[in-house]
């Protein structure tokens, strides 16, 4: 199907309403909302939320995390650095925040129009991708997860040549940093930093390594945004350097309008850093297979599990290796490969 408009006209009002708005003020909004719909945080009083979707506890109804992905790219390419001079121009505002969503709702339906027949499944495909992973947000578990298992001493040593960190500092620094944005989009640069242990050098690392210049973001985001059936989907730099520089209210500042993507990409996001190294394909195995092990025996709380780990065998002069883990109780075995 043909649009019946020039995409750029499709695109033209819900560009317009954010460039009403000022940058950080809305990557501010956006923080709260995703703490909101991911963990249940507190709407600050200076968000005004309809009073009948904040009464009954149902914003997730009318606000969908993926929809903010999208929205904080849109706004790092159009809102303005200075902060919105009407009041009523502004994404604190509930009509303002709902109107500018539903004009990116339309925009993403009427580009969907344009997708040929017989491309349903291809469609759902695609949405599942974009939001399942908003259904499992990161938690301490799995933190300590990807801690555990680039906690292999050769991993380890790829890390420090490649951040200058040990998995012990990134982890440090990434609590830390995880735990300012957690309750604030804002973080004034340099820190202060009253823990031991921890320094400077280690939080400018991790912020050369994971963040970008304001500029460098925007131009970043212009670039991934494509204007097509692929306009929800597209990538979103924030996934890769979570961390924006910029000036708020006069002072160096890091912002994090995400926070989960500063968290998944302190820990999943480590494996594409360091997978290309020679020596990585075989620690990283020997270490998720000791921590399926850690876990299975974890899961053997009774103790009515018999749980066998892998062991090499002959068979006919040829070596061989069994399984990674065999489990097995009075109803049968488990086998597991990693």
């Amino acid at each position: 199907m043909r649009l019946a408009m020039n995409v750029e006209e499709l695109y033209k009002p819900f560009r317009n309403y954010l460039r009403k708005v000022g940058l950080i003020e809305s990557l501010w909004v956006i923080h709260a909302y995703v703490q909101h719909l991911q963990y249940g945080r507190a709407m600050p009083l200076e968000i005004e939320v309809l009073q009948s979707v904040s009464a009954k506890g149902v914003l997730g109804r009318f606000v969908h995390p993926w929809s903010l992905d999208v929205l904080a790219r849109e706004v790092l390419i159009n809102s303005p650095d200075e902060s919105a001079r009407h009041t009523s121009r502004t994404l604190r505002n509930w009509n303002y925040f709902a109107a500018t969503l539903n004009k990116l709702k339309l925009f993403e339906d009427v580009l969907g129009e344009a997708y040929p027949k017989g491309s349903i499944m291809l469609e759902l495909h695609r949405i599942a991708h974009r939001q399942f992973q908003w259904q499992m947000p990161p938690t301490s578990r799995w933190i300590s997860r990807y801690y555990k298992v680039f906690s292999h001493p050769v991993l380890d040593r790829i890390l420090q040549r490649k951040l200058g960190l040990t998995v012990k500092e990134l982890y440090l620094v990434g609590l830390a940093y995880m735990g300012h944005y957690w309750n604030d989009a804002v973080l004034r640069y340099p820190p202060r930093i009253d823990v031991p242990g921890l320094h400077v050098e280690m939080f400018e690392r991790v912020r050369a390594h994971f963040s970008l210049e304001l500029a460098n973001m925007r131009a970043r985001a212009l670039e991934a945004r494509e204007l097509n059936v692929n306009y929800a989907y597209a990538s979103n730099p924030l996934r890769i350097y979570p961390m924006v520089q910029m000036n708020v209210d006069g002072h160096d500042s890091l912002v994090v309008p995400i926070p989960a993507f500063l968290t998944r990409r302190l820990t999943e996001g480590i494996y594409y850093e360091i997978r290309g190294e020679p020596e990585f394909a075989e620690a990283f195995g020997e270490s998720f297979q000791s921590y399926v092990g850690e876990v299975i025996a974890r899961a053997n709380v009774r103790g009515t599990l018999s749980i066998s780990q892998e062991r090499e065998y002959y068979l006919g002069g040829l070596r061989k290796d069994t399984v990674d883990w065999m489990v097995e109780d009075g109803a049968g075995v488990l086998f597991c490969r990693v």
